[in-house]
């Protein structure tokens, strides 16, 4: 963590140089350790915990899998972690504000990369845009919800652009909620068509195994290119 900052107890805030610097940084910590590295941002509510945890769950035994959260009442379920995650780097956080780069120099320092594949970074919330804010991270996700309409990505639409991926969660609830699934699709394709789409329900399985292909796909490019 930088010298005379700490997220709680007071101390200026880095400046946007710094911040570059220190996701620098980070970006070469994962690249030496060939580990991906996952940055995962939505709103509360969205189901990040759970589609972390199931992630994890579905890498295991090939690839053992890190997590970075914030440990505060903004996140009362990073115990659920414990069950499935190698290493677990908890940042002790007394705001709800999206993760800056020094948290993430905070939570590499307590992680052991070397027998990693991949580090997931559970973010807070979708304000200010995470497009604002590199962290070092390599692959970019966003979150939606069923259950918070199907406006929701529009209402977020730098969420959407900055992403590499897009997860809609809890499909599940779409008949019951009269989601229109195809707004919401164009939406996405319309802001940002590079962007992988993944519609799924992480607490009841449907869907995820694709994306969890693809997250393995991730990873083995990282350690190729690491080789």
């Amino acid at each position: 963590m930088l010298k005379g900052y700490h997220p709680d107890h007071g101390g200026s805030r880095p400046g946007a140089e710094e911040n570059a610097t220190i996701a620098s940084l980070n970006r070469n910590a994962f690249r030496r350790a060939g580990v991906l590295s996952v940055n995962v941002v939505g709103g509360a509510g969205c189901g990040k915990t759970t589609l972390i945890v199931q992630t994890i769950a579905r890498l295991i035994p090939e690839w053992k899998a890190g997590v970075i959260a914030a440990n505060s009442i903004f996140n009362p379920d990073i115990g659920r972690f414990d069950a499935v995650a190698a290493q677990i780097a908890r940042l002790e956080l007394s705001s709800g504000e999206t993760l800056m780069p020094h948290d993430i120099q905070a939570g590499l320092s307590q992680l052991d990369l070397s027998p990693l594949g991949a580090v997931f970074i559970e973010n807070l919330g979708l304000r200010p845009g995470p497009s604002q804010c590199d962290l070092g991270e390599q692959i970019k996700v966003a979150v939606f919800s069923v259950a918070a309409g199907p406006d929701s990505a529009a209402k977020h639409p730098d969420a959407v652009e900055w992403a590499d991926a897009v997860v809609l969660n809890k499909v599940d609830m779409a008949e019951l909620t009269a989601f229109d699934l195809e707004s919401f699709r164009k939406v996405i394709h319309g802001l940002n068509p590079r962007a992988k789409l993944f519609e799924l329900s992480a607490v009841k399985g449907q869907g995820i195994e694709d994306w969890a292909t693809w997250v393995q796909a991730q990873i083995r490019k990282v350690k190729t290119m690491n080789r």
